[in-house]
Parts: C-alpha cells; structure tokens; sequence
C-alpha cells in the first residue's frame, strides 16, 4: 500500500509547478518568435505524452516481470488458486470450514473466468494472474476509447492561425484517450498494483466501464442491455459493483424514460438480487451466502476517520486535481447542460459513494477505490478538455500541460518497488529445499498451499481465520 504524506506530495506538486514555469518562461522568452515559440510548446507536450506513453509500456513490462512470480504478489493469491483447483475438481467453494479450505467473502465469477486460462497455462498462479491482465487491458482500452468518444463529439476543426498544439480541436481525440489510459496506467501503484494480481479486480473495473462505455454509444436496446448485463457481471465479481449497476440503470431511467428502461430494471433484478437471494446450493454450496454476505456485514464499522477522512485524504494525495477538473466538470454540466450528460458524468456520485462504502470495512486495501479513481481519471481528463475547449486563454497559459504534470506527479512512485528482483528464482528453490529437509508437518498461514507441490499442512490461510 502507498502512503505517502501531504508534504511529499506537495513537494511533488512544486516539481510540475516547475515545469510549468518553465513553459510559461519558454513562451515569454521567444514571445517575440513564432516559430521557437511553437517549438516549445510541442517539445513539452511532446515529454508530457512520451511520460504517459512510458507509464504504459512499464506497466506492460511489469505485467510480464511479476506474471510467473511462485509466490503471493498480494496476500491472498495461492488461496484464490486453491478455489479454482476446487472448481477444476468438481467441488464446491462455499463449504463448511475445514483445515485445508476456507472460502473467501467475494462472488464467484473471477474463478469461473480463470478456468480457460488454466486450460492454456495451467492450474497455477501464472494462469489466474493472465485473466487478471486480460481484464487490466480491456479496462485500458475501454478508458482510451470512452474519453476519445466524448472528445470526438465536441471536438471544433484545427484553426491554422493559432502558433500552439489546439489540443481541444480535432484531431486530437487520441491524444486525450492516451493521457487518460497513461494516467490509469501511472496509478498501477497507487491501486495496490492489483491489476495483474490473481484478483477479481481488474474484472470489476473491465465490466463496470465496459458496461458504461456500451450504454454510453446509445445504439439500440440491445446494445444497451449488453451494457447492464456487463455490469451485473460486475456485481458477480465484487459485491460493490452493485453500486455502478444500480446507477446505470438510473442512468438508462433518466435518458430515456420509464417506458424505455423498465426491462434493464428487470433484467437486473433478475440477474442481480434475485439470482443472489435463490442461488441453488449444489451451485456455489451450502454456505454461500453466509460467507458472502453475513461474515462481510459482521466486518461494517462506521466511523468519520476510517469511513470518511481515509477517503477524502485518498482523493486529495492522489487525485487531487483530476477530482478537482472533475468536480467543477459535474457542477457546470449540472447547471449548464444537464440534459447532455454523459454516463460517465451521472455515475460520478456513485463512483465517489463506493469509496466509503467499501471503506466501511477499515480493514481493506486501497485496492477496494480502484473504480472510484478511474471515474476521477476519466471525468477528470474530459473535464480537462472542456475546460481547454471553452476557455481559450487556459491552452496559452499552459493550464492543461500543468494539470495532467501535477496528476502525473501525485501519482509519482518508485517502479523498483513493484518488480520482481533476479534472485526471486533461487529464493523460491532454497525456500523449497528448507522446508523438505523439515521432519513433521509444516503450518504457513500466509501462504496456504504452493502452487506446484503439497509442502504444507494445514492448508487453511491465515485470512480466512
């Protein structure tokens, strides 16, 4: 988990505050040149985007760095395997506790989704971690092509007089849906690194914009219905993606009537809840609804600080300024153009409500915010165009160039932190080799059961005590 200070990241703020002065100095200098002034510009918009283009292709290299790592990246991945063996095997997950086998709290979907995988790489963790970057890539591309869409409605033609990059004109559609996935991609630490882990995670995110993104095209009914049934399967995933299924329908409600939207109400009462409530025991198993949901209900603690504060501080050390641009975005359209908001901008509330929802459990990750801060990512970078677009004086000052340095700043992290280091191999080998030189049984709470061998026993992970 990243946690940083408020002081860190004001310093980190005062690095982009930097650059941005010397933009502004750059054009004041050579005020009386054109041509080096235009020079300039795209030299800094042109470092601005090869530094998102790097958070991308690190976070790929990384991806296939960690992929085959032996052991947990996160603290529960060998137990998650030890589901999907379950599912391979034809049994049960949700049973009676057991000292080799105690089930999670989360819904079951992700462990269906990595069956086919096991059947190209096997039943290890390097299969379950493929499904999670499968779905890492789709949330991405979906990113990239929900903020190019709204950029491509609103974009105004390039005028030929204007000696600087006109960011908001078109043309420029792709370069927008770049920053925004650059930015995602930049927040891979800031997220627990949860993307690539053998987690539901990355699924959540992919079906919750995936869902948004169909609905969002406005095409027909059954584009639309696409569109929820990829995000009840959100809720199959991670309990929380409820909260966007609910406000897409809502969403559906206000676009186009009651008339209209009462079958997605259906559909997703069907499909959701009430699938939930009458799930067939010989499915899940005989406990399935006591883990997932009358353990996690134990687990709900409110309080201002962990409930609240912990949220507010999240959103302001590391989005600050995409929460700012996004904010003021909803406020106008709100004023403004209400009848033109976008999905994006109507799930903003339910984006921003499911993180002290989540955090009612004090005892989550800051994995649980992952969709609350790609909403802020992406309201955040479509508020950023509208603003360039209206208000012409913002792209001569530099305001953009400015915004996305300092989101990129707050989002700052040490990439040696979340590779796997040359000698993991050999560490696995000599953990490996220690432990069968051991007479008796041998009890490792953190980890379970390896991945290829039985070394352990009890089985049981210390998580699901």
């Amino acid at each position: 988990m990243l946690n940083r200070s408020l002081t860190t990241q004001l310093l980190l703020t005062l690095i982009a505050v930097g650059v941005w002065g010397l933009y502004l100095g750059s054009r004041y200098w050579w005020r009386e040149n054109r041509h080096l002034r235009t020079l300039s510009t795209r030299l800094f918009y042109g470092l601005l985007t090869a530094y998102a283009i790097g958070h991308i292709l690190f976070v790929g290299y990384a991806w296939l760095n960690r992929a085959n790592f032996p052991l947990n990246l996160e603290t529960m991945e060998l137990l998650k395997l030890q589901h999907v063996r379950r599912l391979l095997a034809g049994l049960p997950i949700y049973v009676e506790p057991s000292s080799e086998f105690i089930p999670l709290v989360y819904n079951p979907l992700y462990y269906y989704l990595a069956v086919p995988f096991t059947w190209l790489f096997g039943t290890n963790l390097l299969a379950l971690r493929v499904t999670a970057i499968v779905g890492a890539l789709g949330a991405y591309i979906v990113t990239f092509l929900a903020v190019r869409q709204i950029v491509q409605r609103a974009a105004t033609p390039l005028s030929p007089s204007v000696d600087r990059p006109n960011i908001a004109g078109a043309g420029w559609e792709n370069w927008w849906g770049l920053m925004a996935v650059g930015l995602m991609a930049a927040a891979f630490r800031v997220m627990d690194t949860y993307l690539d882990n053998a987690a539901a995670d990355s699924w959540t995110l992919f079906t919750i914009l995936l869902g948004c993104y169909l609905i969002s095209l406005n095409r027909s009914r059954l584009v639309d219905l696409l569109g929820v049934l990829s995000l009840i399967a959100a809720f199959w995933l991670k309990q929380y993606g409820a909260f966007f299924t609910i406000g897409a329908v809502l969403y559906l409600t206000w676009r186009d009537g009651v008339g209209r939207a009462w079958p997605h109400w259906v559909v997703a009462t069907l499909l959701g809840p009430l699938l939930y409530l009458l799930m067939p025991a010989q499915w899940m198993g005989p406990a399935f609804h006591y883990y997932t949901w009358n353990i996690p209900k134990q687990w709900v603690e409110f309080s201002i600080d962990t409930t609240l504060l912990r949220v507010i501080k999240f959103i302001v050390k590391y989005f600050g300024w995409l929460a700012l641009t996004a904010g003021l975005f909803w406020l106008w359209q709100l004023w403004r153009t209400r009848k033109a908001m976008t999905i994006w901008s109507f799930l903003l509330p339910c984006a921003l409500l499911s993180g002290p929802y989540v955090a009612l459990d004090p005892g989550n990750n800051n994995n649980v915010f992952i969709p609350m801060e790609a909403w802020l990512v992406i309201v955040g970078v479509i508020g950023l165009y509208h603003l360039t677009r209206r208000i012409a004086i913002t792209t001569r000052l530099g305001v953009p160039l400015f915004l996305f340095a300092a989101s990129f700043a707050l989002l700052a992290y040490n990439p040696t932190t979340v590779l796997v280091p040359r000698t993991a191999a050999a560490a696995y080998a000599d953990l490996v080799a220690t432990v069968e030189q051991l007479d008796g049984a041998v009890y490792a709470p953190g980890l379970g059961q390896l991945q290829d061998r039985n070394l352990f026993y009890p089985t049981v992970h210390w998580v699901t005590l």
